[in-house]
């Protein structure tokens, strides 16, 4: 019989692991990040019989990994339920919540800042200078940051703080779920109708512009390429979707990027785009793309990087040159 091939996850993970330190500190399989490809993989270690307690995942987010694209017309109308857009729910599995984990052992630490990684070690320290070994493997899952937009006036100083020292009250970045909550509340505090800038023409923008819209609301949509969803749909595809968009009188500005932000105090009262035209509206969703967030092992030299478009360098089975160090996800 012909030997099956094994993948990543299938090398063994599911062996017995005993530690006088195991239920604190120590684990056979430990993730850094809690995205998408966290719920995933933590889905498939259960189902390969990883043991109770064997399985540690990281998180800086207070929410299990979500699907945050999936938060769309029905999220904002109604009572702000995420539970449809924990991952694997959206493909008609069991949504990954809190007590999914907690049934299946899966030690999930929410909230939890990861400020420092030894690759040699496969250790993690955390922002209260707590260290977790992993045993087995040590999975790089920290996802990707949000791009953000260049300031008109850099100089203004700020009264509050973001992910990127750059937040303002009615800016919205569309992969961060905090903003995603924040961005409903000021929505249903209004006493009046809004106009709404959506920068960005993929999947995020399209789905916060059609979202928004349904809410009775205007929306300016802004898209550097000439086609809307570009390296998603094709031409006649992306067609559709603009068409749609106008039906419902949502405007479309291809083939001009967004140069900046236009601020003033904690606000941003609109865009300028390249060609210097503004627009101003009352808020600014910004769905500009991702990159890899690769700060915690930036500095480790044993890991190698692709210096063109910054990135952890893995195998056909996720593993970096660096024996038990893995790199999953965007």
């Amino acid at each position: 019989m012909e030997e099956k091939k094994k993948g990543f996850f299938s090398k063994s993970f599911s062996g017995s692991f005993s530690n006088p330190f195991h239920k604190s500190h120590n684990y056979k399989v430990i993730i850094v990040g809690g995205g998408i490809s966290s719920g995933y993989a933590a889905k498939s270690f259960v189902q390969e019989g990883i043991k109770s307690k064997q399985l540690a995942i990281f998180s800086g987010s207070k929410y299990p990994p979500c699907e945050s694209h999936l938060l769309t017309t029905e999220f904002f109308k109604g009572s702000g339920d995420i539970s449809k857009s924990y991952t694997t729910a959206a493909t008609g599995g069991e949504p990954q919540d809190v007590a999914w984990y907690s049934k299946h052992g899966v030690e999930l630490f929410l909230n939890k800042r990861i400020v420092s990684i030894d690759v040699k070690k496969k250790t993690i320290v955390d922002s209260d200078n707590v260290v977790y070994t992993a045993k087995k493997a040590l999975i790089i899952a920290t996802g990707s940051i949000t791009r953000t937009l260049p300031l008109k006036f850099p100089e203004t100083r700020l009264s509050t703080e973001s992910v990127s020292g750059r937040r303002f009250t009615n800016v919205f970045y569309s992969g961060q779920m905090a903003d995603l909550f924040r961005l409903k509340d000021q929505i249903a505090q209004s006493q009046k109708p809004l106009h709404c800038i959506v920068v960005g023409g993929g999947v995020r923008g399209f789905n916060s512009a059609v979202a928004v819209a349904s809410l009775g609301h205007t929306v300016t949509i802004v898209v550097r390429s000439n086609q809307l969803m570009r390296g998603v749909f094709t031409l006649a595809t992306s067609a559709l979707y603009e068409d749609y968009l106008s039906k419902n009188k949502i405007e479309i500005k291809k083939g001009l990027g967004c140069g900046y932000l236009i601020n003033q105090g904690d606000i941003v009262r609109g865009v300028e785009l390249e060609n210097g035209q503004e627009i101003l509206g009352d808020l600014v969703i910004v769905a500009v793309g991702l990159a890899p967030n690769i700060e915690l092992v930036s500095t480790q030299v044993n890991v190698q990087i692709y210096q063109e478009f910054p990135a952890i360098v893995a195998n056909a089975q996720l593993e970096t040159n660096v024996a038990g160090i893995y790199g999953i996800g965007p």
